[in-house]
């Protein structure tokens, strides 16, 4: 349905040649691609839509379409793209730049947007004091401005960073928290994941586990299938966490992770996949 209505628009822009129409457009085109592992096309709707973006003519967009400034989000999003296609010092440099976009702006949830994909960025690339830094901003706009989602985001992200940089316990508890609070955005099954693997650092398998199967749920029901690999991944680290004799079973996860990988060309998966296998 998301690729049916993402094909209309374009028709719809095509047809008014509206560059704005086609912007947005391009807009839907890589948020429903990265959500469906489609790096590669998600990346040329990114650059595509950049390249029609225009500050001041579209300003307007972060107030009709979205409540964000679309370019903004193209950063963010391409940030996470670039690092899942195996290039993390672009990704961040990506996500920098989105923030610096925002702060030009003058729009609080477009800024909430370039923290949160900078955030996730740099989660990926296990740099916990960048993390807490962005997750501490989020925080912040959130709770001025009564921005819950953006305030819910920030929880996740300074959980994961607390837990890895200062106290296990207490960041597993806030990130538990924050994952467990009915959410309907995107990302849910990255952030599921994100649980887990914190709740195997900590020991807790059986958690870990329940956690894993939400996650698998939850892209089961939205069809976000970018972060299958990273749920397999997580899944064969707490088998052979669990039980050392036996590593069969975490095998069977590592390569099935680094399968789904290869086929979405997420090389940083496939290399995580590959590194534990090995």
């Amino acid at each position: 349905m998301r690729r049916e209505l993402a094909d209309e628009l374009f028709r719809v822009a095509e047809r008014l040649g509206d560059r704005g129409l086609l912007l947005e457009a391009h807009h839907a085109g890589w948020a429903t691609d990265i959500s469906a592992a489609h790096y590669i096309n998600g990346n040329e709707h990114v650059l595509k839509g950049l390249a029609l973006y225009d500050r001041e003519e579209h300003r307007s967009h972060a107030l009709t379409y979205g409540g964000h400034d679309p370019a903004v989000c193209g950063k963010g999003q391409r940030a996470l793209m670039l690092w899942l296609l195996g290039y993390p010092d672009q990704a961040a440099r990506e996500a920098r730049e989105g923030i610096i976009l925002a702060e030009t702006l003058t729009h609080v949830p477009s800024m909430g947007h370039a923290l949160w994909f900078a955030a996730a960025a740099y989660q990926l690339r296990r740099d916990a004091s960048t993390v807490l830094d962005y997750a501490e901003r989020l925080l912040a706009i959130g709770s001025e401005h009564g921005l819950a989602h953006y305030q819910h985001i920030g929880s996740i992200m300074h959980g994961w960073a607390f837990a890895y940089l200062a106290d296990l316990e207490d960041g597993l508890s806030e990130l538990r928290r924050a994952v467990m609070i009915s959410y309907g955005g995107t990302q849910r099954t990255y952030f599921t994941a994100m649980l887990a693997e914190t709740e195997l650092r900590a020991g807790r398998f059986e958690r870990a586990m329940a956690a894993l199967h939400d996650a698998g749920a939850i892209s089961d029901e939205l069809g976000e299938t970018f972060w299958r690999p990273g749920i397999l991944c997580v899944e064969g680290d707490v088998l052979r966490a669990r039980s050392a004799g036996d590593r069969r079973a975490a095998e069977d996860s590592y390569r099935k992770a680094m399968v789904i990988a290869q086929e979405q060309q997420a090389r940083s998966l496939e290399l995580r996949a590959a590194t534990r296998l090995a």
